[in-house]
């Protein structure tokens, strides 16, 4: 029992560091290496210390899938490096399986968020949309690949800021969790 109250803590911090993640996130566009790098050490030490070995696994495996989810994205730039070191951290805390359920709930938050983004930002939105398709048809009808370049660069341009859909996402895990629901 008291190790599950343990857990529950682990669980509440995770959450208060979610929380903390988004907000800056949303403030300053980028997770501060802080947060990302104490979730996941605080979470490596719970669980060796509560479980040994099985724990310090539990919690790697968790690391890594959480960071190899996210960085293909990365890596062709579709977010930045903190939202990846940021979803390893939340794999540290919940494991591999927790993880994946985590970051599937968050790519629904995500997708959700970018449509609100683009209704909220319609008009940089159609302007976007406009630009593409006058590149694609001139590809198409030339065969030549010419950019349309943007006739106000000074236009504020929508950002996706992640860690408010990795911290949504996760947080609909735990309460999952909590509330005994089985994934698989």
């Amino acid at each position: 029992m008291h190790e599950l109250q343990t857990e529950h803590t682990l669980y509440a911090f995770l959450c208060l560091a979610l929380i903390i993640a988004a907000w800056y996130d949303l403030k300053y566009q980028k997770i501060p290496n802080l947060i990302n790098f104490t979730v996941a050490l605080v979470a490596i030490i719970f669980h060796t210390i509560f479980f040994g070995l099985e724990g310090f696994l539990f919690s790697g495996a968790g690391l890594l899938l959480g960071v190899a989810i996210f960085l293909p994205f990365y890596a062709f730039g579709g977010m930045g490096a903190g939202d990846a070191k940021l979803m390893g951290a939340v794999g540290a805390v919940v494991g591999a399986k927790g993880v994946f359920i985590s970051a599937v709930l968050t790519a629904l938050y995500g997708g959700l968020y970018a449509v609100l983004l683009l209704v909220v930002y319609h008009r940089y939105a159609r302007e976007m949309f406009a630009r593409a398709w006058a590149v694609l048809k001139t590809l198409v009808l030339t065969r030549q690949y010419v950019p349309v370049s943007t006739p106000n660069p000074v236009q504020k341009r929508p950002r996706l800021c992640y860690g408010l859909a990795i911290a949504l996402g996760t947080v609909t895990y735990l309460y999952w969790d909590f509330q005994g629901v089985v994934f698989f």
